[in-house]
């Protein structure tokens, strides 16, 4: 009993502190822009105006990040940066509301360490908000690219085929094996290679990507990244659910509640296996193997 209250208490002290983290960059830094005897790559630093730019009139798609002036591009690129960040660290499926909230603030935190000073638009924040189905596509893209290798899914239409891949998903679904080291055993939950290799590929590309950059929201990595990774490997076995591929969409009205459902097991989970911090392990490894 005191093991799970001290757990339940970390879990949320956890989420408390995340939920009001500064961002900064990977330096520790925030709120000045670079000085002048920086190396900025050949380019000069781009003016702060008092409202975004447009150097292009929008096509019929609306406005795009490209129509902007490069100060404006500046921040948006920042903001969107920051929104993944949320969406991998708080919700996946934000709602129409909680996304624009989170759009003005991460516009207000990328000016902020950028040194500028915008009124942001209706436009604008639009641009923000509206990157978190490319954020989730990305991921889902990136773990389809995996699970037909990783599991061993065979593309051809006969019938022993189509049969090795009907069974294929429901073993892999059945108790969670799929996230397993051994998906044949189901032992060593939360452990498979291609757990690691997703979070990888989309969150430390590179030491500029995310996931080195934001160290307060990824050391260790959050357990709804975990979420997410889990969901977006689960949607992907589902496009075999007849043997044959199919894509199924990533969309909030299929997947969100199987990631809720990822994040409530995992807490359990972790709960359960307090005495050997199994979780918090899980959860180092991937960002220890990730930088």
């Amino acid at each position: 009993m005191i093991a799970t209250l001290l757990v339940r208490s970390i879990l949320f002290s956890l989420s408390l502190v995340r939920s009001n983290l500064l961002y900064t960059d990977a330096s520790g830094g925030g709120g000045n822009p670079p000085s002048d005897d920086e190396d900025h790559g050949g380019h000069d630093e781009p003016p702060w105006r008092n409202n975004p730019q447009q150097v292009r009139i929008s096509g019929a798609h609306g406005p795009r990040l490209n129509d902007y002036d490069a100060a404006t591009k500046a921040v948006l690129h920042l903001a969107i940066e920051q929104l993944h960040v949320r969406l991998a660290d708080e919700n996946a499926w934000p709602d129409t509301m909680e996304k624009g909230t989170w759009a003005r603030l991460c516009w207000d935190e990328a000016e902020s360490t950028l040194g500028a000073d915008m009124n942001p638009n209706i436009d604008v924040l639009k641009i923000i908000s509206d990157r978190d189905s490319t954020f989730r596509g990305d991921i889902k893209s990136r773990a389809k690219m995996l699970i037909e290798p990783g599991y061993g899914f065979q593309t051809g239409a006969t019938k022993s085929m189509i049969r090795k891949n009907r069974r294929l998903v429901e073993e892999l679904k059945t108790d969670l094996k799929f996230t397993c080291r051994d998906p044949k055993s189901g032992k060593h939950i939360y452990s498979n290679h291609l757990i690691q290799q997703l979070a990888s590929s989309v969150f430390y590309k590179n030491a500029r990507d995310i996931g080195p950059k934001y160290p307060l929201r990824f050391s260790p990595f959050p357990v709804r990244g975990l979420a997410l990774i889990l969901t977006a490997m689960e949607c992907s076995i589902d496009g075999w659910t007849t043997g044959i591929y199919v894509d199924v969409p990533f969309s909030a009205e299929l997947y969100k509640d199987i990631y809720l459902d990822h994040i409530a097991k995992i807490e359990e989970f972790a709960i359960q296996s307090s005495q050997h911090t199994i979780v918090p392990n899980i959860l180092m490894s991937i960002d220890n193997n990730g930088r």
